[in-house]
């Protein structure tokens, strides 16, 4: 197999996996437009509570890479004297068993964190767009190093939260390690930023800020915002 086909394989395998995660988080939004749509509200009754579990588990059974799912939101108080309102019901896979996340939103506990300060919700919140954030360390539902992939959850044309699912990098690297290894040359796979997904090249980790340089012998574009970097053997 040439080295070119080699890489297009890889990058197609890439595209799968982020794109069903675009595919899970589109469809969980819509799933949830459709259950708030008959409320001016973000706050869950035990019937829309119900149905939200029932969507996330049907969108996660449907998607092999996704590791969790869910929904957050955050309505900033309509009076000074009310309080305002954060929800972020969220579910992951363990085992082979969908759990539900107990997640810590209460902003004077020591563990609280501000998911509003996300790309991965600021995004979607302010260009109505699916986005994706990562790879970064989730500290919020899996604490682990992960790429999130988010929706807009839009009533009309009324923002009102955010769908989203995690990929564990660990999961792609996975399903990506023997395809690379197989390559004749180092190889990186990195975000817009530089930031390394997954890596056959020594001294070059996950995690990692890598610069473009001479060292580079083909680049193969994936799913925005990821490319797969072949590198000269040194």
């Amino acid at each position: 197999m040439s080295l070119q086909l080699a890489a297009q394989r890889i990058v197609s395998h890439l595209n799968q996996i982020i794109q069903m995660a675009q595919h899970t988080t589109a469809g969980l939004a819509q799933d949830i437009s459709a259950i708030l749509r008959t409320s001016k509200t973000t706050r869950l009754n035990q019937e829309q509570a119900e149905a939200l579990k029932s969507k996330v588990f049907y969108r996660l059974s449907l998607d092999p890479w996704a590791q969790g799912a869910g929904f957050a939101d955050y309505q900033a108080p309509p009076s000074m004297v009310e309080d305002e309102f954060w929800l972020l019901k969220w579910w992951i896979r363990e085992k082979g068993v969908i759990v539900a996340q107990e997640i810590e939103l209460n902003q004077n506990a020591a563990q609280f964190f501000d998911f509003t300060e996300r790309d991965w919700f600021q995004k979607p919140k302010t260009a109505h767009v699916t986005y994706i954030e990562g790879p970064y360390i989730d500290f919020l539902c899996n604490r682990s190093f992960a790429l999130t992939v988010a929706s807009p959850v839009l009533v009309g044309e009324q923002f009102r939260g955010v769908a989203a699912a995690d990929l564990l990098v660990s999961t792609i690297e996975t399903e990506l390690r023997d395809a690379l290894i197989q390559l004749e040359c180092p190889a990186i796979i990195v975000n817009h930023r530089g930031r390394v997904l997954t890596s056959t090249a020594p001294r070059i980790r996950p995690g990692m800020l890598w610069k473009p340089s001479t060292e580079v012998a083909a680049v193969f574009r994936a799913v925005l915002p990821f490319q797969l970097v072949l590198l000269k053997e040194k």
